[in-house]
């Protein structure tokens, strides 16, 4: 698990901090972090979380990261909330590497430039 507190860039320069709020705790590997600059009535939250399933016979490792950001509509005064989710699964008896594992990453980076997630919620395919 990562345990410290993390800091991210973003467009424009623009940098957040993610303090631990919760876990991981005994047997659960998921935990929580807000950012605690986010302005009141709004929050900023990065959770990350590592579960196993059972897929055709195989361990499928699941990691999954994501970022919230919940902003309040000034007019209406109900919360609203985006999310952007990273998921990575991988099967233990595989021949899938850590490197074509961390191609792949390159990979969706890549592709999820400014463009193309304008593309997205565009629902374009």
């Amino acid at each position: 698990m990562l345990t410290q507190d993390i800091t991210l860039a973003g467009d424009s320069s623009s940098t957040r901090t993610y303090y631990l709020t919760e876990g991981p705790t005994t047997g659960k590997k998921a935990s929580l972090r807000r950012n605690s600059a986010a302005p009141t009535g709004e929050a900023e939250e990065l959770a990350v979380s590592h579960s196993e399933s059972l897929r055709n016979g195989t361990v499928v490792k699941r990691h999954l990261a994501r970022l919230n950001l919940q902003k309040l509509n000034a007019t209406t005064l109900k919360a609203h909330t985006v999310a952007l989710y990273v998921v990575i699964e991988v099967p233990q008896d595989s021949v899938i590497t850590a490197a074509q594992v961390k191609d792949m990453r390159t990979q969706m980076v890549n592709l999820l430039t400014n463009a193309n997630v304008d593309k997205l919620i565009g629902d374009e395919c």
